[in-house]
Parts: C-alpha cells; structure tokens; sequence
C-alpha cells in the first residue's frame, strides 16, 4: 500500500466497521430555479413569476462503499442532485450530511467536505482543460504537493486507472474517449477523497469502452473503498454499479430500494415503465407511455398520473406519501390488503 493511499484505505476500513450509520445522509433536499422575467418586465405585461422546482422533498442514505444510483428519465432533477452534492451549487432547502459534516441549505460547504468529495463528469471531451498536459489536470487539486511528491502521485493514479506513467506529458486531444474518462478518475481521486460523485460518467462512450470503464469503477471502489452517488438513465448500467436505487419523477423520489428487489420487483407504475423499455430483463417489451409534464406546471396529485395506465380518481387528487420505499396510491393500498401492485 502505498502513502498517498492510506487515507482512502483508512477510511474504508472505518466503514466497514461502522456501517450502521450512513456516510451520506440527505434529508428534505429541495432546489428551484427562478426563471421569471425582471420586475420591471412582469409589472408591464403583467405575467407571474416562473419557478422550476428541479428537486422536491428528495431523501435517501449511502453508506460507506456502498452505491447508489439514480434514475429517471431526463429532467427529472439527476444532474441537479449531484450538483448539490458535489457543491457546485446550494440546495434551496434541506439538510445533507457527509461523513458527519452538515451542509445547511443556502449556505457554502464547510472546508472540510471540499476534500472529502469530488465529482466525475459526463463528457470527458469538455471536462478535462485542452491546453493542459495530463500531469498538470491530475494534480491540480494536490498543488499545495512538493513537486516531486507530486509528479510521483500523477504517475501512481496513471499506473491505478491502467494508463502508463509516461501519458502524463500528453495532452487530452491524444486520448481516446475512455483514457480521457480514466484521466478524469485519476484527477477526481488525486486527493484520497473517498466520496465520488458520478454524473452518468459512461454515456457519451461507446458501448465496449463503457464496459471497462464501470469494470475501472468497480474495481477502485473494492480496492479504495470509495463511495459512489452515481447518476444514470441507463438501467442496465444501474444494474451492474448499484447496491441501491432512487427512481426520480419530475424531482420526487417515487421509490428507493436494494437494486436487486427494484430491478426484479418494482412497486411504482413508473419504474415497471422504466424497466418494460430495456431489453433483457424479461417483463414485456415496452416504450414509456407519454410525454414528462412541464415541471412548471406539474399535474396535480401524482405527477406520474396522466401516464400512468393504473391511474385512479384519488391519484389525480392527492400527493401519494412516501411510505416504506414507494410513494403511490395503489402500492400502499395493495401492501395493506397483503397481496403486490
């Protein structure tokens, strides 16, 4: 084991030993965008203020080494959630908690959880900077390094993500798509953080490069003992990464579960919609019904309701709480006749 891994490593070993309490905790995350005209302009035409509400009310656990995925069509707040985690932005309400350290909405992550996670991007051909050589995009986040500290660092993540220490003087034009990728790990573990934070890090790969690079992520993550938040539309993905699963509708989280009992078994309409359009995993093939209403203007009750093929009159009138993993009307009124949706 090397130095510069025994953090990681150190880590890992903690949570194993403590795995009864989760490493990421959030609780009553809500983020909007205001996307109004000016003042001036709506007292002169008169219209009302626009708001987007991306994430409502979203609560879920990761535990340490474990991870957690992600799905939903597009729009439906992924990307938005992994943004807040990652700190790019601050949650409009809510309270997420990270290895201990609460992060309060509409407040600045504390220092401490900036080295504590980091996040992979989708597109490895804009996320890497073009006129910097692979040594300078891997250390930038350990400048504080002595130099040859440093440069001793860049070429043990190079060898850790299988690409050669000698790729460091290059420039990531040089790359493919998938040594960009494994580049763009190799930045996002430069400082031991043991919390990554992926926004769907394979799509924009070809489907066999795809292969190696989840192959990559699984293998750092028994090795290191890192913890994944991974976001991704592609269920047979989640299928391969996940322990366990959120499905997002329109900014709600309408089911939360083991992957494997989600994926074999689901509850909610929507996620049996999901899973009916990927081959392979033997429910009756299937495209998803309908078009996802304006989050501006969601529908009320259930907002899955006008595509939903099960849809009664108490759907179209009130929010299904969420209760034991599902937020529907008809799973909780199955369960408590004691039979499945």
């Amino acid at each position: 084991m090397t130095p510069a891994n025994e953090g990681l490593h150190a880590a890992a070993a903690q949570g194993a030993a403590d795995r009864s309490r989760p490493y990421v905790r959030v609780r009553g995350l809500s983020h909007e965008f205001d996307l109004s005209d000016g003042v001036m302009s709506r007292l002169l035409s008169g219209s009302r203020p626009r708001v987007l509400r991306a994430v409502n009310d979203v609560s879920f656990d990761i535990r340490q080494g474990e991870t957690f995925a992600l799905v939903g069509e597009s729009g439906s707040g992924k990307s938005t959630i992994a943004r807040i985690l990652a700190g790019l932005m601050a949650a409009r309400a809510g309270k997420i908690t990270i290895d201990g350290h609460a992060i309060a909405a509409n407040r600045a992550r504390p220092a401490a959880l900036l080295k504590a996670t980091q996040m992979v991007f989708q597109d490895p051909y804009a996320s890497l900077n073009p006129r910097w050589r692979v040594e300078r995009l891997i250390a930038e986040p350990i400048r504080h390094m002595p130099a040859a500290a440093r440069t001793e660092r860049v070429h043990e993540l190079l060898r850790l993500v299988g690409l050669d220490p000698l790729d460091s003087v290059k420039f990531p034009h040089q790359f493919s798509g998938g040594q960009r990728q494994r580049i763009a790990i190799a930045r996002s573990l430069a400082a031991n953080v043991p919390f990554l934070v992926c926004d769907e890090p394979t799509s924009a790969l070809d489907v066999s490069v795809q292969a190696q690079i989840l192959n990559l992520m699984r293998a750092l993550q028994a090795q290191l003992g890192l913890t994944y938040l991974f976001i991704s539309h592609n269920l047979a993905v989640v299928r391969y990464m996940a322990t366990n699963v959120g499905v997002l509708y329109l900014g709600r989280l309408v089911e939360v579960g083991p992957a494997e009992r989600i994926l074999s078994a689901p509850r909610h309409p929507y996620t049996r919609m999901l899973l009916e359009a990927v081959p392979g995993t033997g429910l009756p093939r299937a495209t998803v019904q309908g078009e996802v209403p304006s989050p501006i203007t969601p529908p009320p009750g259930c907002t899955f309701h006008p595509r939903c093929p099960l849809a009664e009159d108490i759907c179209r009138r009130q929010i299904p709480e969420f209760r034991d993993g599902v937020a529907c009307h008809l799973a909780h009124r199955a369960e408590g006749a004691g039979k499945g949706p």
